[in-house]
Parts: C-alpha cells; sequence; structure tokens
C-alpha cells in the first residue's frame, strides 16, 4: 500500500518553526493523517528521526491504525513487520517536516486519549536469548506506562530537553525519548546521537538535561574528557544490567547519576534503583502500580498496569530474585546460571567478570551443550585491543573455577552492538565461528559512513604454504575469509551468511608480516562494500551480499541478557 502525498501547503510554509524553541508537530500529524488511507489497519513506523517518528506514531493513532514498530530498519525486517493486509510503511521522507536547527526540540506532543483495551502498537521482543515475538501493546499499557513513568520521574530525574541515544522504533527509546518526557510536558531533542562526541555535541547544543540510553552507550563514554558532559544532567539506562564500573564511570569522569530502569518488553517497566555518588544500590524498587513477590527465589508480578490483559496474575517472571524490604535484588535470569564439569556457574556474573578486567573494553559469553556430556561449553568473545588474552583468562580464572572460564575466549575487534546496545545469540555464534580463522584485527575508526580496521598478517600463516615457494602470497580466498567476512561480521549488523562476492577485482599482492588496512562501507541492499589497502594503495576491493538471517536471529546484533525494556 503506498501512501499518497499530502496536498496544499507544506507545514514548513504554513508555520516557521522557531529556532529559538521547540518546534511544533500539531499542523505535520495534521498533514500527514489527512493522507492516510481510510482503510488502514497497520502502519509500519520506520523513521529514523524523532519528530518523523512522532508525527507518524500519531498520525498513525489518528487514523485508528495499529503502529508496528520494527526490530531494525532494514528492508528485510521493514517487510517482516508489514507482512499483514492494508499495512503501510511510513518512512522518513513521507512525513512533511519543516526545516529546523540541528539538533532541534520537538514541542511535547499531547498523548491521546483511547480506550484503555484498544491494541495500539505490536512491538518485537529483542531475540537475545529466545525466538524473536510479535508483543501486542494496549493503550493502557503503552500510554498508562508513560504517564505512570512521567509522574514518577518529572521534575526530578526526567527533565527536558531529553536526549535519546535509542532510536524511538524499540520500545525503551519510544517511552522514555519520547512518550513520558511528552506525558511530563518536557520537549525531546530531535535526533539520535550515538558516538561519544557526537552525545556530548548534541547535549551542549541542545541544553538536554535528560540522557537515555544503555549500558554499551555509556561505557563508550569514557572516551570523552572529564568535565564533557555537564553534571546537571541525569542519564537513564535500560536494555541490559548497568555494570557497577561504567556508572562509577560517569560520577567520577563527569558528576552524573544514573537511574537504571528494569522490565522488559512483555512485562513493561517493573522497577528502577538511582546511583548515589556514583554507586549502585543493591535493590530495585517497584514502579508506582507495579506490585512484586519474590516465591522460591523467583520473581513475580502481583500487580502491574503494564501487562497486556490477558496475562496471569501473579506473573512469573524469567529472573531470579531475593526480597529487600518494600523491593528485591535482582540475582539473573533463571535460565542464566548453567553447570559445567559439575560447576554451577552465572554467565550474567561470568561477563559482568569480563568486563572489569583492565584492558577490556566489551564482551559477551554464551552457553551451549558440552558435546563431551560435561553440561555446559562457555564460549566468549572479548574486545581488548591492548590486552594479552592469556592474562584475561588467568584474571577469570582466579575469579572462577578453571572449568568455567570460556573455552574459547576469542579477541575481535569491536562488537557490532544494536542501537540498544543488544547482541543476539545467533549473533555471537557467527562471531565466534568467524573469529576462530581471523587474522588480528584491531578497529582504528567507525561512524556513520565507514569502518576502517587494521589487519597484521602473520609471517607463519598456514595459508601462505604453496602460495608461491619462495615467494608467498596471501591468498584470494583467504582474503574474504580471514579478514573481510570476520571485520564485516564484528563491525555491522550482518543480515545473514555470506551469499556471493560480487565486483572482485585483486590489485596488488598481500604478503606475510604486511599491514593491510580493511575499508568498509555500511551495509546498503544486503552488501558491504570493501577494500584493502596498503602503503596507501589498493590490493582488493569488492562487495560481499549476504543472505537473510536465520530464524530468531536479528543478523543486526544485540546484547547476550534478557528482553529487557
Amino acid at each position: 500500500m503506498k501512501l499518497p502525498r499530502p496536498t496544499g501547503p507544506t507545514p514548513g510554509e504554513a508555520s516557521s518553526p522557531d529556532r529559538r524553541g521547540p518546534f511544533d508537530l500539531a499542523l505535520v500529524v495534521d498533514a500527514l493523517a489527512g493522507g492516510l488511507p481510510g482503510d488502514l489497519d497497520r502502519v509500519v513506523v520506520a523513521c529514523r528521526r524523532p519528530a518523523a517518528f512522532a508525527a507518524a506514531l500519531a498520525a498513525t493513532w489518528r487514523a485508528g491504525a495499529v503502529a508496528v514498530l520494527p526490530v531494525n530498519l532494514g528492508e528485510g525486517r521493514l517487510a517482516d513487520a508489514a507482512d499483514a493486509p492494508r499495512c503501510l510503511v511510513l518512512r522518513d521522507a513521507d512525513v512533511p517536516l519543516p526545516d529546523a536547527p540541528d539538533p532541534a526540540l520537538i514541542r511535547p506532543l499531547p498523548l491521546p486519549s483511547l480506550p484503555s483495551d484498544r491494541v495500539v502498537a505490536e512491538v518485537f521482543t529483542s531475540g537475545s536469548t529466545k525466538d524473536r515475538r510479535r508483543a501486542p501493546k494496549t493503550a493502557g499499557q503503552l500510554l498508562g506506562e508513560a504517564a505512570a513513568l512521567a509522574d514518577a520521574f518529572a521534575g526530578t530525574s526526567l527533565v527536558g530537553p531529553v536526549l535519546a541515544t535509542v532510536p524511538p522504533h524499540h520500545i525503551y527509546g519510544l517511552l522514555f525519548g519520547l512518550l513520558a518526557p511528552f506525558a511530563a510536558g518536557q520537549p525531546a531533542v530531535d535526533t539520535t546521537a550515538l558516538h561519544p562526541e557526537a552525545v556530548a555535541l548534541a547535549l551542549r547544543r541542545s541544553g538536554a538535561r535528560t540522557l537515555v540510553s544503555t549500558p554499551a552507550h555509556l561505557r563508550s563514554l569514557a572516551l570523552l574528557d572529564p568535565g564533557e558532559i555537564d553534571p546537571g544532567v541525569h542519564v537513564f539506562s535500560s536494555g541490559a544490567p548497568l555494570p557497577p564500573r561504567t556508572a562509577a564511570m560517569l560520577h567520577d569522569r563527569f558528576g552524573v547519576e544514573v537511574t537504571e530502569v528494569f522490565g522488559s518488553t512483555e512485562t513493561g517497566g517493573i522497577a528502577h534503583r538511582t546511583t548515589r555518588g556514583g554507586i549502585l544500590p543493591d535493590r530495585f524498587t517497584p514502579l508506582p502500580g507495579v506490585e512484586i513477590a519474590v516465591r522460591a527465589g523467583r520473581l513475580f508480578l502481583v500487580a502491574s498496569p503494564f501487562l497486556p490483559p490477558s496475562a496471569p496474575r501473579p506473573f512469573p517472571c524469567d529472573d531470579g530474585a531475593e526480597a529487600a524490604g518494600a523491593g528485591f535484588r535482582h540475582l539473573g535470569r533463571l535460565d542464566d546460571v548453567v553447570k559445567v564439569a559439575g560447576k554451577r556457574v552465572s554467565l550474567r556474573e561470568l561477563e559482568r567478570a569480563l568486563l572489569d578486567v583492565p584492558g577490556v573494553e566489551d564482551g559477551a559469553v554464551v552457553a551451549e551443550p558440552d558435546p563431551g556430556g560435561r553440561g555446559a561449553r562457555i564460549r566468549a568473545l572479548v574486545v581488548a585491543p591492548d590486552a594479552d588474552l592469556s592474562a584475561v583468562r588467568a584474571a577469570l580464572a582466579r575469579r572462577f573455577d578453571p572449568v568455567c572460564v570460556p573455552r574459547p575466549l576469542r579477541s575481535v575487534p569491536c562488537l557490532p552492538r544494536t542501537a540498544t546496545g543488544k547482541l543476539p545469540r545467533v549473533t555471537i555464534e557467527r562471531l565466534l565461528d568467524l573469529s576462530a580463522c581471523a587474522v588480528p584485527l584491531r578497529l582504528l575508526e567507525r561512524d556513520d559512513t565507514a569502518s576502517l580496521l587494521e589487519a597484521r598478517i602473520p609471517r607463519d600463516l598456514p595459508d601462505f604454504r604453496g602460495h608461491f615457494p619462495g615467494d608467498p602470497v596471501l591468498p584470494g580466498v583467504s582474503q574474504i575469509l580471514r579478514i573481510v567476512l570476520p571485520a564485516a561480521a564484528a563491525c555491522y549488523p550482518v543480515v545473514g551468511p555470506p551469499r556471493r562476492i560480487a565486483r572482485l577485482k585483486f590489485k596488488a599482492t598481500i604478503r606475510p608480516g604486511d599491514r593491510v588496512q580493511v575499508h568498509l562501507a555500511p551495509p546498503s541492499q544486503g552488501r558491504i562494500r570493501f577494500e584493502l589497502a596498503r602503503n596507501g594503495g589498493s590490493c582488493t576491493v569488492g562487495a560481499v551480499a549476504f543472505a537473510a538471517a536465520p530464524a530468531g536471529g536479528e543478523g543486526a546484533p544485540c546484547a547476550p541478557a534478557a528482553d529487557r525494556a
């Protein structure tokens, strides 16, 4: 179904935005809603720009349709989300936004008054621990949660303008980046900054007082100089457990405090806790309207207005917990503890210990059945460009039984997390397999337009044997398997396994001991273009085409934590 273009003057012609303050989306919503077909059932809101997303969402609800929030904005995922009759996909180009400064502020849109049992949205669980599922959200759940969050945090933690590093097509980004600020009468910042320098710049230019982010994004802020973030900014974190080291870094470096929100896509928000002096409390406090109970070490929701209407009460969560006053201590997911050769180990605790090792910038841990019958086998990826892996293993062995130390523990130049910091299991497994045969890779630069890595070619690489005797060169197939595919998988949300190589040209040889620069372009139409260069000259160029992602995976990475909201 195609969208008719709005007729008449554009909202920019009718009312120019005030460059000194928030601009109003009301006319944009009117123009967009007036052009929507009258028989719509669903609208896939596929807008990157927060202002376009907010206008498209409001127009969808005004048209009486259900807003579908895609997993990501890749064409394959949009096709999956739009797999329904009378469904329309709205992109940024379909929303007639007026000109605005960068970054602009969005004046709060009033939340609509809709029947509480009306389904207003369909979201997707992250797929990080189990198959991805559609989760319908009623107005009572979604808009009610936004209002409850505003009541709980407005005037203290949730103060506008609000800047989110999480895109609004994710439920956490939608609630905390748009709906809750609007419910609190606070403006949102019309940009989604990701990289540390971009976050600091957007905070300064917009005057934002609240930063909505994830542990993966917050951890990267350590690259900024002390004082680059104003201590008056308050931070919200969700999407995965917040490492205490990250909370302490944010306070020590910038003087900011963090509110961690615990919940899931299915249940909505459950509880929160806020640092004091950069120290995380050991217990969570339930959100207003949420009643919890702990039975046999398991967390139950006795009551919550954010649960699906058909969900049982009490609702059993997949989380271990310990009662603590009116709140609880979170003990990880119930499926988080595995046995290795008779020894019990928590994957969450192991991953946290991995991130605590000096020199480790990021990491991921997974467990799988051990073919030798020892229970589980633990495998891990680590981003530690200046650390010795043997030292990392030794640090883990000092805290865990040696049989629980991940085998293999493989080094990668980076982890391709999604905008919410997630890393689906299928992505971890693919990267583990590809990194097994990779040459040493180091990330040099990465932004929205390109990635640059360095590959160090070992002199004793077996691929040189017989190719050619006395004058060894690296075979073309080795360049693809050992350099290009591992680098692409580490840097980008690859949509699936490689399908074919296109436009491949060999321009110069690669020899033992060479340092090769790896240039990668972001994925476009299922392809990643690459160039291998040495001493400023091009060696190999081409493009890798990828197949669709396997069921249950995103091909676009996410974190090995639960489906956190």
